[in-house]
């Protein structure tokens, strides 16, 4: 028995077993990614139910509504409510954010939360309150926000809550 072919052989099995592990190791994470992306979209989605539950109380619509023209027209309770409102809304773009810059959300879908942001910014009743609450959330979250409303014109996109 020749111990050299028998050593070649099995470095040669070795190599096709490596070089199959490999394959399966990049099937298996390309499979997570496209797991992950859905993971975060669904649970954006989920965000999105959970800030339009708001708009199911009718006298919590009015307030809000009331609130995105000019919330110093609110009582103090209703106007703890309004910001309570876009500190979700916020939370919510803020989350898609970050799925996108991770990697996890695809660019088209943010760029349809992007004018979802700008849309809501419209509002002078929610400028004034992001304004008040923009110290409270990552620099690089209120940069990108900013860079937005800059970079849009206001008559390109919908105001979903004028009257």
């Amino acid at each position: 028995m020749n111990w050299d072919a028998v050593g070649a052989g099995a470095e040669l099995l070795g190599s096709v077993g490596v070089i199959l592990t490999v394959f399966y190791l990049i099937v298996q994470i390309k499979q997570n990614t496209s797991s992950l992306e859905a993971n975060s979209q669904h649970s954006l989605m989920s965000d999105f139910k959970r800030v339009s539950e708001y708009m199911r109380d009718r006298d919590l619509t009015e307030t809000i509504l009331q609130g995105l023209e000019d919330p110093g027209q609110l009582d103090p309770i209703d106007q703890a409510r309004f910001a309570t409102y876009v500190t979700e809304v916020c939370s919510f773009h803020a989350d898609a954010f970050y799925q996108f810059r991770s990697g996890h959300f695809p660019a088209e879908m943010w760029n349809a939360y992007e004018r979802d942001i700008v849309s809501y910014q419209l509002n002078p009743g929610f400028r004034a309150t992001w304004q008040i609450q923009r110290t409270g959330w990552p620099e690089v979250f209120v940069d990108h926000v900013e860079n937005l409303l800059a970079s849009h014109d206001s008559d390109e996109l919908p105001n979903y809550f004028s009257t």
